[in-house]
């Protein structure tokens, strides 16, 4: 499953309004919010923002 990190706070609370649940990391001192990556989520970040918004990973972490 595909992670999608965004870097944009007021960014992550519109995806949040929208119903897409986040949770908080900091990544080389910045704060990102994480999403699990579902194609409704896909669909709504590429119809919203820019593709250099935000950023997919293919691996998650634990």
């Amino acid at each position: 499953m595909d992670i999608i990190y965004i870097f944009d706070h007021g960014k992550a609370e519109l995806l949040q309004n929208l119903g897409f649940k986040y949770t908080e990391r900091n990544i080389d001192g910045k704060k990102a919010y994480r999403f699990l990556g579902t194609e409704k989520l896909m669909e709504s970040l590429n119809s919203r923002f820019d593709k250099s918004d935000f950023l997919v990973s293919k691996n998650m972490c634990f």
